[in-house]
């Protein structure tokens, strides 16, 4: 008995290395950290920034830190035009979310910030 096998017209002509649908959307959020992160390398971090956002991304920057905590450290960011978000200590998927902010990459050096709360 001889089977027939088949390939779809679709299946024929798909390019699973062209996946452009990402470009009809809205530009991705990356947030990056501040300490520990940023603040080793504040003048290479804001040149990496800014490229992020020229080639087409919406940069904002995620701390654990509390509002209080420190803000003149983040100032310059701040004058730069970045967004700073001051979780204290809430995990920061979820703060972000919460704030309607999808965040689609994450730049942290402490990952466990990203789903975990510190009291």
């Amino acid at each position: 008995m001889e089977h027939a096998f088949e390939i779809s017209q679709a299946v024929r002509t798909l390019d699973p290395w062209a996946r452009t649908a990402f470009l009809d959307e809205d530009p991705k959020v990356i947030a990056v950290d501040f300490d520990e992160t940023i603040s080793d390398n504040e003048a290479g971090w804001t040149l990496v920034l800014s490229l992020l956002e020229k080639i087409g991304y919406h940069v904002v920057i995620c701390t654990m830190r509390k509002p209080t905590e420190y803000p003149e450290d983040l100032k310059f960011l701040v004058d730069k035009g970045y967004a700073v978000f001051y979780t204290s200590r809430q995990a920061k998927q979820e703060y972000m979310a919460a704030q309607g902010i999808k965040v689609a990459i994450w730049i942290d050096d402490n990952p466990t910030a990203i789903l975990n709360s510190f009291q």
